[in-house]
């Protein structure tokens, strides 16, 4: 096997790239353990919407976490170009959330609120504003909450480009499946694969769903369990939407490339990731529901991810209890793309000594116990 590591990360999505690219830039020797390819999982299929919206209008530590990697992607776009060449496709996009009926029109006009005493610019657009903006949405809607000056990024691109840059900055990215871990008194040892036996000082666990595995292997629970999303593109002979446009979890967007995605599902399917009929079906439905121009489009193009999701719904970062050296974030649900940044700087501060940027307190894996 390869030389031993300081820090060796298992898993080489999204937060197992970025925890390994902040660990690299503070000068420590990174290996990442990655079965399939870089990106290969929910990771690189992601939306890439930025949104730090509070669904509960709560000033919660998630809330806070989603915010600071809004900032921190719009920081590191640029640094990615010019390290890399590859651009993440970071940019602006405002939400517009839609209000069908009464019902609906509530809560979205208290998050405007509550959104507004915090400082971030948002609005409730009437009906007439409303397709004034965006003449193609349904004539049923009440009005919308509109979340402004928010962004997206491509998200494979994204991986891409931290996949690259941790290899300028000498990460080793070796491929191969974890399959069990060494460990004597409090401390992991290696990482046990098929191959062989990789040895690190320090271990940080970056599974997704397939966390779970902790369990067996270290006897810490960490309750997380795939959520799979499909998502569709689409193709048209309409201009982009210059708005990214929601009702009840599901989306229109367009992107910087110049693709229309649309979805999206939240199933539980297990650790099936295929892209279904029902699937399809059932995003078209809501689709047309939202813009029912968009009944002619033709799909071009399916694919689907697992996200991990947290029996309590938040994320899981930090050290995992009764060991020394291993560290876990996972659980992110949704919101991965948009807090893997903060959450694999919190994880780099962690493995290395160092304060967290964030705290990690509401986080902590110990709180399964």
């Amino acid at each position: 096997m390869s030389e031993r590591a300081d820090v060796l990360v298992v898993g080489g999505g999204v937060m197992g790239c970025a925890t390994a690219f902040y660990l690299a830039g503070l000068g420590v020797k990174v290996h990442i353990l990655e079965r399939d390819s870089i990106g290969s999982q929910a990771s690189g299929v992601a939306a890439g919407l930025l949104y730090p919206l509070s669904e509960s209008g709560q000033d919660d530590p998630e809330f806070k976490l989603s915010m600071l990697g809004q900032m921190e992607h719009r920081r590191l776009a640029q640094e990615l170009l010019e390290e890399t060449g590859i651009d993440v496709g970071f940019a602006p996009l405002s939400d517009l959330r839609l209000a069908l009926d009464a019902e609906e029109e509530s809560p979205l006009r208290q998050l405007v609120a509550w959104h507004k005493e915090h400082n971030i610019a948002a609005s409730w657009v009437s009906p007439d504003d409303l397709h004034r903006l965006e003449p193609r949405i349904t004539s049923d809607a009440l009005g919308a909450f509109c979340l402004e000056d928010q962004a997206q990024v491509d998200s494979f691109s994204l991986v891409m480009a931290l996949g690259q840059a941790c290899k300028r900055r000498h990460v080793q990215v070796i491929r191969g499946e974890a399959t069990g871990v060494n460990t004597q008194g409090s401390r992991i040892r290696g990482v046990v694969t098929h191959s062989g036996f990789m040895e690190a000082e320090q271990f940080v666990f970056a599974l997704g769903p397939w966390s779970y595995r902790l369990e067996s292997w270290l006897g810490v629970r960490v309750p997380v369990k795939p959520l799979r999303g499909q998502i569709l593109t689409l193709q048209t002979q309409e201009l982009a939407f210059h708005y990214a446009i929601h009702h009840q979890g599901n989306y229109v967007v367009s992107k910087a490339s110049g693709e229309l995605i649309v979805g999206t599902t939240e199933e539980d399917a297990g650790f099936e990731s295929t892209v279904t009929d029902d699937g399809k079906s059932t995003i078209m439905y809501a689709t047309k529901k939202i813009i029912p121009s968009l009944a002619q489009a033709t799909i071009t193009g399916s694919r689907a991810g697992l996200r991990p999701v947290s029996a309590d719904g938040k994320p899981i970062i930090g050290q995992l209890t009764g060991w020394d050296n291993a560290f876990v974030m996972t659980g992110h649900g949704r919101k991965g793309i948009l807090q893997s940044l903060p959450s694999a700087m919190a994880i780099a501060g962690l493995a290395t000594g160092k304060v967290s940027p964030i705290p990690l307190t509401d986080f902590a894996p110990g709180r399964f116990l």
